[in-house]
């Protein structure tokens, strides 16, 4: 785990060290959860409550390729990190428990970071 600061960004790097190129949905199959009672919970969503549908790319990933990530740990630039995708934070950020998952690995389970957001 790892503390970051509310406003702070967050940089993440996922790279395929397998042997083999892996199928992936694209960059953009991300979510950014909150610890809370009830289990983890997406932070972003629909302003209208309707369903949020994030954008799929079916890609190859090749042997030591990567995909990252430059996220500002604020609510307009997680609203606004999927182009072509109205989403809103809700409810605000807030001190606690938060991860970043990568679901987008093709018949693979969802990997990512845990961290602390402060302040």
């Amino acid at each position: 785990g790892t503390s970051e600061t509310y406003g702070s960004s967050l940089r993440l790097v996922l790279r395929n060290n397998g042997d083999t190129a892996v199928d992936t949905h694209g960059e953009h199959a991300y979510s950014i959860q909150r610890r809370t009672g009830d289990g983890w919970q997406e932070v972003r969503g629909s302003p209208t409550g309707d369903p949020v549908v994030l954008p799929r790319e079916d890609r190859s990933l090749a042997t030591n390729g990567t995909y990252s990530w430059s996220v500002t740990l604020e609510e307009d630039a997680l609203a606004s990190g999927v182009p072509g995708t109205e989403l809103a934070v809700c409810p605000p950020l807030g001190p606690g428990t938060h991860r970043f998952v990568y679901w987008g690995l093709v018949d693979a389970v969802p990997v990512g970071i845990e961290f602390e957001l402060v302040g």
